[in-house]
This record gives structure tokens, C-alpha cells and sequence, in this order.
């Protein structure tokens, strides 16, 4: 099956039979239950794990972009800040339904602390979780606590503090992949092209909207803005009174404007890199600064060629999300007396406690959860 930046399918015969297994022009849209607003980027995932298909900015899933659909199999719909949906495709198409509605999970408000009257660091503490997938196999997993320290008074880089994490690794992905030409030691080939790109997620200082340039906001409906750089449409923003957040998302890379480069022979195509942000909401009042970021997710495609690889192409999709916790302020002296680090990469399982089943933390998704111990093992 094909899957990551793609999470379905339909339409019958003329006699009324559904197609099974085919590529079908059809469109669902994923909502929120509550606002009926679009949920951007939910990720349609089958039971095995695969990453079938990603929603756009306005929540549409393209279902003739999904090959070898099965529509009497159960799919899972994901997206962080929303409890999972199981559909079966064959029965949910056949009522004639053409919206998925996602309910929104009740949301810990962040408990604030301020250590000194003149803060230089806003400190973010959370969960965070990422996931990789090359050529739709799963390659790697990690998700811990973090503290994220950001300089208020400074354009320093950002720092962050690694609490607890636990990381789970396929030793041996590649060897099922198909059209493989075969050869000796061909996960290390691999390992060594494709990386791990898992690990804490780096947050911008400030929002998605100052990571773009030369766009407009362009009022949709109520309560909805569209942002337009040129004549695209490249994301949105929600305002939710009824959650009281403020949700963001936006194509940062997209086929408007995909990336390639070369690094030691290895070709690197990033065709897409997507952010939704969601911040602390309140009427008449400032939402657009990390003091009341709530969360953060990240999906980045990448295809690589290279003629090392004994494949014509290897699919690196990696997402990364962040949970806002908790939210601290201090001084530079406390600061120096914290364990900080500019290392955002992967690391060994370490913890003291089952930070996972703490309070406010958000659930494995199931299609990751289910591959622990199986394809992913704990490194």
C-alpha cells in the first residue's frame, strides 16, 4: 500500500457494486465536530501503519491519489488534538457521507510559573513525539518530555533540556521494500543515506506566520482566514471561541516552491513541509507569541536519489509534534543552572518514570503502538 504526506476511496459500478480495490476520483473532508471548521492535515493511516494520505490546509482528503485501496478494510484518522476515528470506507461512503468529524480532546490548560520579575527565558515544558517512515516502512519512533528554553531578551538560539525519552528503531526496514535490487548489507547502505530524523522537534521563536514572507490574510467565512502568498492558498487560521484556541496551519514547502539540493551525492527533494500550531485563545487580546503556544505539529516529505542506493528512490516521511505542559519564566542565572543543549537529534531509550502514562499526556496513536515490538524495538 502507498501512505505518508497522503492518509481513501469510493464510488460504485454501474450495477451498484463498490469498487474494491481501485483508484477512484472522489473527495472526503475531515471536520472539526464541534465548529465544523476544517482540521488541516489529518493523516489517514491503515491498520498495518501506512501513512495513506495527509489532508490539506482545508482538511480534504484526495482519494484517487491513493493506490491499491481496499474499501471494506478499517482505516484510522489522525490528527494531534483530536481523539482517533476508525472508519470502514465501504459502509461510511455507501450512507452517502462525505465528512469525517474529528472531536477535539479536552485540553490541560498549562500551568504557568513565573521565577523572576524580569524574565529572560520563556520555558516551554512538554511531550514530544516523532515518527519516520521510508518508503512507507516504519523506520523509527521516539517520544519524551522536554524543556524548550526561549530568549526573550536576545535573538540566541534556542535551548532545550531532554527529561525522559524512549526511542524505538527497524533494525532491518528495507529488506521488504518493493523493487529492491538486491545487494550485501543493504540496511547499513540505507541507515547511512536516509538517517534517523527522529527526536525533539525544533520550535520556532515565533509563529507560523512569521516563518512566511510577502503573504496576505484573506477573510473566508467567519471566524476563518485564508493565507495567500501570490495567487496560492497556502493555509489558514482558525479561530475556535467554543476551544478558545486560535489554530494555524500553513504549507511552509509545497510544490509551489519544493527544495532540492545535493549532499555527497545524494540527491534531496523536499516536497513538502506543513506546520500546524494551535495558541491560547482569548477575545480582544494577543495570541501570535509562544507564551500560549498549546501545540505544534510538523509533517516534512523528502525523496532521495542517489547512485548508491539499489532503489531508484527512498520516501523519507518524518512527523513531529509538541504538547504544551507547562510554562515557566526565569533569569539568566537560573538559566545558567540548567543542563541545556542545541542537540535535536534521536537518543537512547533513557527514563525514571512512565512519563507516557502521566496525566495530560496524549495517547500512542494506534498504528504506532502497534508496531512496538514488532517491526520497532526499543533502542
Amino acid at each position: 500500500m502507498n501512505m505518508l504526506y497522503r492518509y481513501l476511496a469510493w464510488i460504485l459500478l454501474s450495477v451498484g457494486l463498490i469498487v474494491h480495490t481501485a483508484n477512484v476520483s472522489a473527495q472526503i473532508k475531515v471536520s472539526d465536530v464541534d465548529t465544523k471548521q476544517a482540521v488541516s492535515y489529518a493523516l489517514l493511516l491503515s491498520t498495518e501503519g501506512d501513512i495513506l494520505c495527509v489532508a490539506d490546509f482545508n482538511g480534504n482528503i484526495e482519494l484517487d491519489k491513493i493506490r491499491d485501496l481496499n474499501l471494506s478494510d478499517t482505516f484510522e484518522v489522525s490528527r494531534m488534538g483530536y481523539i482517533s476515528a476508525n472508519i470502514q470506507l465501504k459502509d461510511y461512503l455507501n450512507k452517502g457521507e462525505s465528512t469525517i468529524y474529528l472531536k477535539p480532546k479536552d485540553y490541560v490548560i498549562p500551568e504557568v510559573s513565573v521565577k523572576s520579575s524580569q524574565p529572560d527565558y520563556l520555558v516551554l515544558r512538554g511531550y514530544f513525539r516523532s515518527y519516520q517512515l521510508d518508503n512507507d516502512v516504519p523506520r523509527a519512533y521516539m517520544d519524551g518530555t522536554v524543556k524548550y528554553y526561549i530568549s526573550l531578551t536576545s535573538k540566541k538560539s534556542l535551548k532545550l533540556e531532554l527529561l525522559d525519552c524512549r526511542t524505538f528503531v527497524n533494525s532491518t526496514p528495507y529488506k521488504t521494500m518493493p523493487n529492491l535490487k538486491r545487494c550485501k548489507d543493504i540496511d547499513t547502505k540505507y541507515e547511512n543515506i536516509s538517517g534517523n530524523r527522529t527526536g525533539p522537534p525544533y520550535i520556532e521563536k515565533e509563529t507560523i506566520l512569521n516563518e512566511l514572507s510577502n503573504f496576505v490574510l484573506h477573510d473566508n467565512l467567519d471566524k476563518q482566514k485564508f493565507i495567500i502568498i501570490g495567487s496560492d492558498s497556502i493555509g489558514c487560521v482558525n479561530e475556535d471561541q467554543i476551544e478558545g484556541s486560535v489554530v494555524v496551519s500553513a504549507d511552509i514547502i509545497s510544490s509551489r516552491n519544493s527544495k532540492i539540493r545535493n549532499l555527497l551525492g545524494v540527491e534531496i527533494n523536499t516536497k513538502k513541509f506543513s506546520v500546524t500550531e494551535s495558541y491560547k485563545y482569548a477575545a480582544n487580546k494577543a495570541w501570535n507569541n509562544k507564551s500560549k503556544l498549546q501545540y505544534r505539529t510538523e509533517y516534512r516529505e523528502q525523496v532521495l536519489k542517489s547512485a548508491k542506493l539499489p532503489i531508484d528512490s527512498i520516501r523519507v516521511e518524518s512527523i513531529h509534534e509538541f504538547y504544551v505542559l507547562k510554562i515557566d519564566y526565569m533569569s539568566k542565572k537560573e538559566f545558567k543552572k540548567c543542563n541545556t543543549s542545541s542537540f535535536f537529534g534521536y537518543e537512547r531509550t533513557n527514563y525514571s518514570r512512565k512519563f507516557w502514562e502521566l496525566d495530560g499526556i496524549p495517547g500512542v496513536p494506534n498504528f504506532i503502538e502497534n508496531q512496538f515490538n514488532k517491526s520497532l524495538v526499543k533502542y
